[in-house]
């Protein structure tokens, strides 16, 4: 009923306006709503000064209404513009400044209360936003550094030379052969060390460059004959 007397308030049917605002002051009486029915007696007012009844609104606010009651922002905020309307137009500025004064402070309560709560909005998006950017930012400068580990890690157990895995990578790979299958009853392993014959004489009578193009050729035929399970390392 108290919307329904808006309506009929803003189309101008005080008639109608005034039987929904009774309907709605019986109902809140009988259902015992304080609040609904301050509202209800507010409405009252508001159709006392539609009605050109002015000095008769001023009285009932002053009256019926119960202000304490009226909580929420609309109610506030039709307090005060109908305390406003109504003793302006009964002849009572300091009355109406008064009320004028207050409907603008609440206005700019509300206007700040927006304000803060779309400042928190953005901070909160801002926040957010700079969060995740932080984390894309850790997450591409630890998968740098997880790669940079994973490079540095692999070049510590190569043979610069040949490629080939070193002493350090042949270490790791017989500590881990023994802690799985060779710990078993049926683990077997053959290993067998090789030897380039005369390499001594290579160097000497060629040079070291064509001493190492001959253990990088070798490194080359032997990895390309391993079979899956096969290591190869240089060992010296």
């Amino acid at each position: 009923s108290g919307n329904e007397s808006v309506l009929h308030e803003h189309l101008g049917d005080l008639p109608e306006m005034k039987a929904a605002v009774d309907r709605s002051k019986v109902l809140a009486a009988q259902l015992g709503l304080p609040h609904f029915l301050a509202k209800s007696n507010l409405l009252h007012a508001g159709w006392l000064f539609a009605s050109g009844r002015a000095e008769e609104a001023c009285t009932w606010l002053e009256t019926q209404v119960d202000v304490s009651k009226l909580d929420d922002d609309y109610g506030r905020r039709r307090l005060y513009e109908t305390r406003y309307n109504a003793y302006k137009a009964a002849g009572r500025p300091a009355q109406a400044l008064q009320a004028l004064e207050s409907l603008l402070a609440f206005e700019r309560h509300e206007s700040n209360q927006r304000i803060e709560a779309q400042s928190h909005a953005l901070l909160r998006g801002a926040e957010v936003q700079s969060v995740r950017q932080e984390a894309d930012w850790l997450r591409t400068q630890t998968q740098a550094l997880e790669a940079q580990a994973a490079e540095a890690n692999h070049a510590a157990q190569r043979d610069a030379l040949t490629g080939l895995a070193n002493r350090r990578a042949l270490d790791n790979y017989l500590s881990t052969w023994l802690k799985s299958s060779g710990a078993g009853p049926d683990g077997e392993l053959a290993a067998a060390m090789i030897d380039i014959d005369h390499f001594k004489a290579i160097n000497d009578n060629y040079g070291h460059e064509a001493g190492d193009s001959v253990l990088r050729d070798l490194a080359r035929l032997l990895t390309q004959e391993l079979r899956p399970g096969d290591f190869v390392a240089r060992n010296g």
